[in-house]
């Protein structure tokens, strides 16, 4: 006779656990995985309310994300789904596949003996050829679906729209009617496709580098960083980081218009004027030698039509607002006055924070949420007075300088609320830099403000 514990492992239920535990393995996490994704695109905001009462509690895992009630429920089904798979498993494909006595034993994998007698069964020799088909379907399958994202986000990014169904800024700043129903353009899958296109042409410093990059492929080919009207005695110089960087989709369109040729001075996470540390808060050499090349450089090659710039920034590296003007900003837009070159100095974008000191990226929020944006009441967005002053402060901080101030907030914000979504537009690529499309929206504004047109 038995007693304890092996009695108890030889009683119906756990023989059956052990016979599917290798189906229960293989079932388990996905749908668990699956579940959750799906009962939280439903249930995010009884999850929020009731996540500090999980946590208290000692919750983990499903009811700390979805909360008591919900994470118990979708947990047993999980359990049950699993227990049911892995017996269909066992039952059509363990048990059929196993061998009923074992075959010859040979190392060589050529001999013919051995092949016959693994090939007799038709059952196993089906399943085989099945998994090694599968196996390379899945293996073709993802590039394949890589690339189809890949076009079909260049596509929804470049692809001329319908402004009726697609106003963008025009929503807010013409009150423009937003359709409902449509897909946010650019798609949110891919971010290559809604960077400048000085990212493609190489005409920028990275992190690591301390000179200007003046010609494409990063100073290795002879053709110059150059845009709008390429060929013109005209000059402007697009100078700072990346938040400089993303307005050259509308500079281009303007300055093609008007004759000027666009020459970006950029470098990653660096802007002219201000000593930035890196996001990490580690020193940050790289920036300060930078800015140093590129205000020589523009002192020494003066524009005739001026230096784009951003003139606020907010309080934090992190981006916590709200937007101020740094000290460094005011010295060298000083420094260019006194020099004869016009400064035109656009407000910061308002960046989205997920909490203090937490950024939220609006690509990944809309991609996840399907939030359009437009009500006002979106998620993927962040509180006006949270990120911008109540007005520009580079105007007064600024005064008496020779600037021309531009400020975009109307077409970015309203009743109090900067969401990741404006006119069915997507606005961000991430967390604070305009997607291409959107900022070549832009131009009619931007135009509007720099020349009064």
């Amino acid at each position: 006779t038995t007693s304890g514990v092996t009695a108890l492992l030889r009683t119906a239920p756990l023989q059956f656990l052990g016979r599917t535990a290798y189906g229960l393995y293989l079932w388990h996490w996905p749908l668990l995985t699956l579940a959750t994704f799906l009962a939280t695109d439903t249930t995010q905001a009884a999850a929020e309310e009731t996540g500090a009462e999980a946590s208290d509690a000692g919750l983990q895992g499903i009811t700390a994300t979805l909360g008591m009630g919900t994470g118990a429920a979708v947990g047993a089904g999980v359990i049950a789904a699993s227990v049911v798979l892995a017996w269909l498993t066992l039952r059509f494909i363990e048990v059929p596949l196993q061998q009923s006595a074992r075959p010859p034993r040979s190392f060589v994998l050529g001999d013919h003996a051995y092949l016959r007698a693994a090939l007799r069964s038709r059952g196993k020799t089906t399943a085989a050829m099945v998994i090694v088909a599968a196996s390379v379907a899945v293996m073709a399958f993802g590039p394949l679906v890589e690339r189809h994202n890949e076009d079909r986000a260049t596509t929804l990014a470049t692809e001329p729209v319908d402004p009726r169904d697609y106003p963008g800024p025009a929503a807010y700043l013409e009150d423009a009617p937003v359709p409902d129903g449509l897909d946010v353009v650019p798609g949110t899958t891919e971010v290559d496709p809604m960077m400048p296109q000085t990212q493609d042409d190489g005409c920028y410093s990275g992190f690591d580098e301390t000179g200007l990059v003046l010609t494409r492929e990063f100073n290795e080919s002879d053709e110059p960083c150059a845009y709008g009207d390429v060929d013109s005695t005209r000059t402007m110089y697009l100078a700072g980081g990346s938040h400089s960087e993303h307005y050259l989709p509308a500079l281009d369109r303007i300055a093609a218009e008007r004759g000027i040729r666009v020459v970006p001075l950029v470098k990653m996470g660096c802007v002219l004027g201000e000593p930035l540390t890196r996001d990490t808060g580690e020193a940050y050499p790289e920036c300060a030698q930078w800015q140093v090349a590129a205000e020589q450089y523009i002192l020494d090659n003066p524009p005739t039509d001026g230096v784009f710039m951003t003139s606020t920034r907010p309080t934090t590296i992190a981006g916590d607002g709200p937007d101020q003007v740094p000290q460094g900003y005011v010295d060298v837009v000083s420094r260019f006055t006194a020099a004869g070159i016009h400064t035109w100095g656009v407000r910061d974008t308002p960046w989205l924070m997920a909490e203090q000191g937490t950024q939220l990226n609006g690509r990944l929020c809309v991609a996840e949420d399907g939030d359009k944006g437009d009500t006002g009441t979106s998620d993927c967005a962040v509180a006006q007075d949270e990120a911008l002053a109540a007005s520009n402060p580079a105007t007064s901080a600024l005064a008496g300088l020779d600037v021309t101030h531009l400020d975009l907030t109307a077409a970015v914000c309203r009743d109090g609320q900067c969401p990741a979504v404006v006119g069915n537009v997507l606005v961000y690529r991430d967390s604070q830099h305009l997607s291409n499309r959107f900022a070549g929206m832009l131009a009619p504004e931007i135009t509007r403000q720099m020349f009064g047109a």
